[in-house]
């Protein structure tokens, strides 16, 4: 009978209708996991439509979408422990998720490659930790890392400030992220070593991260033979310390190429307080510092140093500091005595020496005598502008330090256009109404020849 009605509109119409009709009210939306059956996979399910499947166990990676903790028992109250539950989420999947509340934690939670902690936001999610580390990198042999933490607040669970536990290991980690995170009360809050004969710990990024009441913000240990904290960088972190801890150091750097931009410190008591310290260990110079950049550093409330470097070329060299900042007391005379070397220019792919280091650069140095040193690749020449051992306070001096020689000196309070090379070569010594002396150079005292003006021409007199 249809064929009478082939090419009609009533037919297209009355097809419309069943076909609308057998998909109204159907709900279309995105798989979870409660919608997966969880158990034996050799157990069978029949699904209400009559299809047969498989169970699925805990060894199913299910990395999108991401894994609520909730979902597995995690209390948001702050009041049960939630470690079982982040255990069950893991292995359920790498991409985990904290709503907004207080998370309890007796152990810390450890991540594996690729894995993901995400959160409400810092404001929002508190993972409260107990007597022990925060987020720990599982670094099992040649893991990579490639983590990523962000949105929430890593607290450690009481304020007396007296633990030795660190807010985020990233021990032998690499290619890692973390992002908008807060972290409070632990003795160290990021720390990043290497492990020997496993890997570095290397290309990590850490961005808007605030420290608060930690000893440590961020500690660097490269004192491990064999391996390095290479190339990791830090943007916009803030730490303060609140008086919470006594002879704090805000940043702790070993390694190479690491770097830091936009960073904070503040809050600092005790007596033997740092905003930066270039070594790893009890004292500076105990481990290599290279190539670190250091851009943008606000330092309030005076620590005992702003910089700690120390004075010898093995520990530290090519590094570039710019833009400083110190709020207070805390300024070029806090450094630590003549141990500070500031790299302003470095050349690089020129005559190394037997460090590999770049042996043409030019330098700043200071305090106690200040100098702008020119390295090349036999000779260190210095400029100073201050007290020396062979030259008084306030002279200018061009040494070469390596001779231990100084062939050139300005005196202290020397007049205007004492000495001019013209633009056509000529030299002029001296000012009007006085006479040119030249003395001898053995102790610059004993007059030898004098030049005198005498109105009609130069004449020289013998002493």
């Amino acid at each position: 009978m249809l064929k009478y009605f082939r090419g009609s509109w009533l037919i297209y119409s009355v097809c419309f209708l069943f076909y609308s009709a057998s998909i109204y009210g159907a709900e279309v939306r995105k798989i979870t996991r409660e919608d997966i059956e969880w158990g034996d996979p050799s157990t069978t399910v029949t699904s209400p439509g009559g299809h047969v499947g498989h169970k699925i166990d805990n060894t199913y990676s299910l990395s999108s979408p991401r894994v609520d903790v909730r979902a597995f028992g995690a209390d948001n109250t702050g009041v049960a422990d939630s470690l079982a539950a982040y255990n069950l989420a893991k292995a359920a999947g790498n991409n985990i998720y904290f709503s907004g509340g207080t998370f309890k934690f007796s152990g810390s939670l450890h991540m594996s490659n690729g894995d993901k902690i995400s959160c409400a936001g810092a404001m929002l999610t508190t993972l409260l930790f107990t007597n022990t580390d925060g987020i720990v990198f599982d670094n099992a042999a040649l893991n990579d890392g490639y983590l990523h933490i962000e949105g929430c607040t890593i607290k450690y669970g009481d304020t007396l400030h007296t633990n030795t536990k660190k807010g985020i290991d990233f021990t032998a980690t690499n290619y890692s992220t973390v992002k908008d995170v807060i972290i409070k009360d632990f003795y160290k809050g990021v720390y990043l070593q290497s492990v020997s004969g496993v890997t570095g710990c290397y290309f990590n990024k850490f961005n808007n991260v605030s420290i608060f009441n930690t000893k440590y913000a961020v500690e660097l240990n490269d004192s491990v033979t064999g391996s390095s904290v290479n190339n990791n960088t830090f943007t916009n972190i803030h730490h303060e310390v609140n008086g919470a801890w006594d002879n704090a150091i805000s940043y702790q750097v070993t390694g190479y190429g690491n770097r830091f931009i936009g960073i904070y410190g503040s809050g600092y008591t005790g007596s033997g307080t740092e905003f930066l310290r270039f070594a790893e260990g009890s004292s500076p110079g105990s481990s290599i510092v290279g190539n670190t950049l250091i851009v943008g550093a606000y330092i309030e409330s005076s620590p005992s140093y702003g910089f700690r470097i120390p004075n010898t070329t093995s520990a530290r060299y090519g590094n570039t500091i710019i833009g400083v900042h110190f709020d207070g007391a805390t300024g070029i005379a806090n450094y630590s005595d003549p141990l500070f070397e500031l790299t302003i220019l470095n050349i690089n792919g020129l005559t190394p020496d037997s460090r590999g280091i770049t042996t043409r650069k030019l330098s700043v140095s200071g305090p106690t005598e200040p100098y702008i040193k020119i390295l090349g690749n036999t000779r260190e020449w210095r400029l100073y502008s201050g007290g020396g051992s062979d030259f008084g306070a306030g002279e200018f001096v061009i040494r070469d330090f390596t001779g231990s020689r100084s062939p050139f000196r300005v005196m202290n309070n020397a007049p205007t256009l004492s000495f001019i090379i013209t633009n056509l070569g000529d030299i002029s010594l001296g000012v009007a109404g006085k006479g040119i002396v030249l003395k001898n150079a053995a102790d610059n005292v004993t007059k030898r020849v004098r030049l005198n003006n005498l109105g009609d021409g130069l004449i020289f007199e013998a002493e």
